[in-house]
């Protein structure tokens, strides 16, 4: 009896050791799962931390850009209007005092030199409104804003305009219709379309030409076409202007300045309005230029 309490009496200590190191062991594994998930719960807070700081970092970094871009845009907004506003005044001024020049010149020299100055001005006014339309264009400083137009009334108003040049080479523009045509466009952007078409025409005419302007109406849109008999295009030029987007400088017939950007500005309104743009052209014999504006939706008008 003795024996057998003794015996039990180890068994029960075996038994509390080996409970009691389980525990330790258990005890000792749950603080190191604690511990390693502390250390997570700490380097994610880091990592937020830092990863917030870097986001509000760049937060103010893309505010800042944003306001000198704003402040960028501005500074271009008053630089455009300053040269539309200055270099227009000033060039309508040298155009009427080389006019009046030329008209009251009693020397037959100063007549001419006055009237040189004022083709060379009205050329480099042509190119300077070009140049100031393709600018703002491209910066999105010209709002496309679409209404019903008359179109036949902004034919008018373009070949009235041209009349000057027009007269120079004795050209006769020929307005096929004379009927109200409406289309939904963006006025300003037709007229500154037609007026450079027109203008080319009469540029590379020759003298005592003709330039015949035709306009339909479609249930699919409004069409206008352009046709001069004047010194053409290769196909190869013809592909260049309107497929690559390349500026030509060639001459008028006589020797008016031309680069071709008329041609690119048109291109780029014409595509504002979904519109297409296209041309037939012969060297030696002429070109045809046509432009069609597909009527809109109300919806889309709206």
């Amino acid at each position: 009896n003795i024996e057998n309490d003794i015996q039990q009496n180890i068994n029960v200590a075996n038994a509390q050791n080996r409970l009691q190191k389980t525990v330790i062991i258990l005890l000792i594994s749950g603080l190191i799962l604690i511990t390693l998930f502390a250390v997570f719960i700490y380097r994610q807070f880091v990592f937020k931390r830092n990863t917030n700081r870097i986001m509000v970092a760049q937060k103010e970094e893309i505010t800042k850009k944003n306001l000198l871009l704003q402040q960028q845009s501005q500074a271009k907004d008053r630089l455009f209007s300053i040269l539309a506003h200055d270099l227009n005044g000033s060039f309508t001024k040298i155009l009427s005092l080389s006019d009046i020049l030329t008209a009251n010149a009693k020397n037959n020299d100063v007549a001419a030199m006055a009237d040189t100055i004022h083709k060379s001005a009205n050329s480099t006014y042509n190119l300077l409104e070009n140049l100031l339309t393709w600018s703002q264009s491209r910066v999105g400083m010209i709002r496309y804003k679409t209404e019903p137009t008359n179109i036949t009334s902004i034919i008018q108003q373009c070949v009235d305009e041209l009349n000057e040049i027009r007269l120079a080479k004795n050209t006769n523009i020929r307005i096929t219709n004379h009927n109200d045509i409406y289309g939904e466009c963006d006025k300003d952007m037709m007229k500154i379309i037609i007026r450079n078409i027109v203008d080319n025409a009469i540029k590379y005419s020759h003298k005592d030409g003709e330039i015949i302007i035709e306009s339909y109406q479609s249930p699919e849109g409004v069409t206008i076409a352009v046709t001069d008999h004047g010194v053409g295009m290769t196909r190869e030029t013809l592909n260049q202007i309107l497929l690559h987007e390349r500026v030509q400088s060639v001459n008028g017939t006589m020797d008016e300045d031309g680069t071709g950007l008329g041609l690119l500005i048109c291109k780029e309104f014409v595509s504002k309005h979904n519109g297409t743009i296209w041309a037939e052209s012969e060297y030696g014999k002429g070109s045809r230029f046509s432009i069609k504006i597909p009527h809109k939706r109300h919806h889309e008008v709206a």
